[in-house]
């Protein structure tokens, strides 16, 4: 068909693929490329592609609707086809955080790759010039530029501010590498995995999406999700306490409250509810 000569012809001179979705889903994945621009029945799509594994973004304010084609809605998402490091690597990044951070008050860099070789990870703390709130760095061209590594992972420390992508990051990390970027922040010489200020996320071709910290690293358990019976009981719970609640602050003296407020916390807290409580009538 022409349509067809016409855009392959598209595709074998511009940076961006352009694809037309008809299922199955695999068909349309292994013939990517990095950058690609696909139209589908519901929208306009942009997919990145590379060894990190792959991202499906729509292009929102774009009206486009075409039912000889295949709906890509449900694909939507980031799909890496790595394994998660273990959590002995990000503790491993934060130490080299802690130790800058307690020696200099400094911002630091470290890039995580893939080695599909020997099927593990390994950081890479190369060249850098670093300060309070900048980091110049260089990439180590023999892991960046290698077939065998795949990167994974770009982390770089806040020091003691607290963890937040800047305009600059924005800048560094749009339409570049498929993969993960992280900050940390609030640093301390107390700083722990469970306690540590930090964002992860990922750009997808459309926009930033945020990342949770258990999807980038193996936390060692999964997510849990209440059973319904475990809703129910909590609810009742609740309700019933509530309920009680309401009972004691009407029946309490506001006079005997205030002989305990200035040395009991829970009185303090006590004497908040009663007040809430007669607010409402």
């Amino acid at each position: 068909m022409k349509i067809n000569k016409q855009l392959n012809s598209i595709n074998n001179t511009s940076l961006a693929k352009v694809c037309f979705y008809k299922k199955p889903l695999n068909n349309l994945i292994k013939d990517l490329h990095f950058y690609n621009i696909i139209f589908a029945s519901d929208g306009v799509y942009i997919a990145l592609k590379n060894k990190f594994g792959l991202s499906i973004g729509l292009i929102p304010n774009i009206k486009y609707s075409n039912m000889d084609l295949d709906s890509l809605k449900l694909s939507i998402g980031i799909h890496s086809s790595l394994p998660k490091p273990k959590l002995s690597v990000f503790n491993e990044i934060l130490e080299m955080f802690k130790y800058v951070c307690n020696k200099s008050n400094y911002e630091l860099c470290v890039n995580l790759y893939y080695d599909t070789l020997n099927s593990e990870f390994k950081l890479s703390l190369h060249d850098q010039i670093i300060s309070g709130a900048k980091v110049n760095y260089d990439y180590d061209e023999n892991l960046e530029l290698s077939d065998r590594y795949i990167r994974y992972l770009q982390i770089h420390s806040h020091n003691t501010m607290p963890a937040f992508f800047s305009s600059i990051d924005n800048d560094d990390e749009m339409f570049t590498n498929l993969c993960y970027y992280g900050v940390i922040g609030k640093i301390s010489k107390e700083s722990k995995f469970y306690n540590i200020d930090m964002k992860f996320r990922i750009w997808n071709g459309v926009n930033f999406i945020d990342i949770d910290f258990s999807n980038v690293f193996n936390v060692g358990f999964d997510s849990y999700e209440l059973s319904p019976n475990q809703v129910q009981k909590l609810d009742k719970i609740i309700e019933i306490s509530k309920t009680s609640t309401k009972k004691i602050l009407k029946n309490t003296s506001f006079d005997n409250l205030n002989t305990f407020i200035e040395d009991d916390e829970f009185f303090k807290t006590l004497l908040d509810e009663r007040n809430d409580y007669f607010r409402d009538f």
